[in-house]
């Protein structure tokens, strides 16, 4: 009876043993800084320079630089460019298409869901994923003086191309460190996003945890700007969606390092979430545009064919409260936004009117167009004009009522009540709050539109417009007037009014235009928040 019970015994001393000495899963965060970048490099060289031996030489070249200087934080593959490739390569490396790529095998990998979707231990499983992080093709040809190199990256995770790199070569000597220098230049670091504060984000750089054979090599730099992406992964791991995040940046503030600070700019509400959630996962991408410039084409968000014409649009620097007129947009809604090499993100500002719109963190020259469905303002534009009219008759009647009025009560003082009668026939024709109320409420009925922000705005201008008109005009005073002119004229004393009639009389006539506290040409910085859609800015920016 006693074996059985020591058999227990002894098999549960060997489990935990076991358990004690069998090898733990590495923490998410581990895991994504000890992967090194999977990087397939295809040398592109025109078939002009007439040399068969330069492909060995350089892929060779590259191979000892990256062993060199990098180590191990690049797993890295140097092939000849597939014809499809090498042509679109050498012809517009700028227009590349994304379809001449080569696609990546799909490999399943050892690493667990839960390092990249930290999903429980019991639902782990293993990948499917694309087995290269980057695509970088190098074009190399014959310049008049020397040698033309040519630099793009695709990113694997996020399907987006980098801005091309061009980098000389004076002699053939020089060539192989010019095209390792131009493949640094064209690489763009990856991050996840940590944690988010506010605008504060903490960033997990990948491979941060293989340091570089050269501590001199330096892949991040203080003032970098990443773009981030959000992606969504199904239960098998696979990679469902891939959402660029339109609008919104990070500046890395303190250089390389793991984890990293950053500050967050976007023209999103909340456009990221505190902490990965699920299947979810937040990176960010370096993204160096050369010099270039932007067309920003501002549309209906409620009729997206509908381009908005004549808004103007603002910027300023993002540690900065001066802004700047750029101009407007066109009759196609567009305007073209030059890069500025002192700032590589701006802030725009999009006004209409007394109106802000949407605040839009850009970089000129990452994209070459970019579309911003914002708040369609012409309808409150109109109200605004019709309201400044009808304020400006409001101020005249005011003023006219005062001065018939004061007329009127010195021809009776005077002891003239005969000749002040037809005063009052004048005083009657003065308009009057239910003509002007009536004509407002009318004009209210016809105003309608399908955009809430917009709707709520032209609310509130009829609603400051109602409550002036009914604040301003008092019908009693004209009564009041009427009897005194008969009290006078009787020989009697005027017949007071009843208790509740007689309002007490405003200091001052109304402004004759809607609230406008801030001029035109100088816009706050801040302007309200917008709300977030799937690739669409705000109607009242956040920062």
């Amino acid at each position: 009876m006693l074996w059985p019970v020591r058999q227990a015994w002894w098999c549960s001393i060997v489990g935990c043993w076991l358990t004690i000495l069998a090898p733990r899963a590495m923490p998410a965060d581990q895991v994504w800084g000890a992967t090194p970048y999977r990087i397939e490099i295809w040398v592109a060289i025109d078939p002009a320079c007439g040399d068969d031996a330069l492909f060995a030489e350089l892929s060779e070249a590259l191979a000892t630089q990256i062993d060199r200087l990098i180590g191990g934080a690049w797993d890295a593959r140097i092939k000849p460019a597939p014809a499809p490739l090498l042509r679109a390569a050498l012809v517009d490396l700028d227009h590349l298409p994304v379809e001449s790529w080569p696609k990546p095998e799909a490999t399943s990998t050892a690493e667990p869901v839960e390092s990249i979707t930290n999903r429980p231990p019991s639902e782990q499983a293993h990948t499917e994923s694309a087995a290269i992080d980057k695509q970088i093709v190098l074009a190399v040809s014959r310049a008049s003086a020397g040698w033309q190199l040519a630099a793009r990256e695709l990113d694997g995770g996020s399907g987006l191309q980098g801005c091309t790199v061009r980098r000389t070569a004076n002699d053939r000597q020089g060539l192989s460190e010019a095209a390792f220098r131009t493949l640094l230049a064209a690489f763009a670091p990856l991050a996840r996003i940590a944690t988010v504060e506010g605008k504060a984000i903490e960033l997990d750089w990948r491979a941060s945890k293989l340091p570089h054979r050269d501590p001199g090599l330096q892949l991040m730099h203080p003032g970098d700007l990443l773009l981030p992406v959000v992606r969504e992964f199904d239960r098998a791991g696979a990679v469902r969606r891939v959402q660029p995040l339109e609008w919104t940046f990070i500046r890395v503030d303190d250089g390389a390092g793991s984890p990293n600070r950053g500050t967050l700019f976007s023209g999103l509400r909340a456009p990221l979430g505190r902490r990965r959630r699920g299947r979810v996962e937040q990176v960010a991408i370096v993204v160096r545009p050369s010099a270039g410039s932007t067309r920003l084409e501002l549309c209906s968000r409620t009729q997206p064919e509908r381009p908005l014409i004549g808004y103007e649009v603002y910027a300023h620097a993002p540690d900065s409260t001066e802004t700047r007129l750029l101009g407007a947009t066109d009759g196609r809604g567009q305007f073209l936004v030059a890069a500025r090499a002192s700032e590589p993100l701006q802030i725009l500002i999009v006004k209409h009117g007394q109106e802000f719109l949407a605040r839009l963190p850009i970089v000129p020259g990452l994209f070459a167009q970019q579309r911003a469905p914002v708040v369609d303002d012409d309808l409150r534009m109109a109200v605004e004009g019709y309201v400044v009219g009808l304020q400006e008759r409001l101020v005249d009647t005011i003023v006219r009522r005062k001065i018939l009025l004061a007329r009127l009560r010195m021809r009776i003082e005077q002891g003239r009540a005969g000749e002040a009668q037809p005063l009052m026939d004048e005083l009657r024709k003065v308009e009057t709050k239910e003509r002007l109320l009536n004509e407002l409420a009318g004009r209210e009925r016809a105003t309608v539109t399908d955009d809430p922000v917009s709707t709520a705005r032209i609310r509130k201008l009829f609603a400051d417009t109602r409550e002036a008109i009914e604040r301003y005009l008092d019908p009693n005073e004209i009564d009041a007037a009427e009897r005194e002119l008969a009290a006078a004229r009787s020989g009697t004393s005027p017949t007071p009014p009843p208790a509740g009639d007689s309002a007490a009389e405003p200091s001052a006539p109304p402004a004759s235009t809607p609230a406008a506290e801030t001029p035109a040409a100088q816009p706050p910085t801040t302007p309200p928040p917008i709300a977030p859609t799937k690739a669409e800015p705000a109607a009242a920016g956040a920062s």
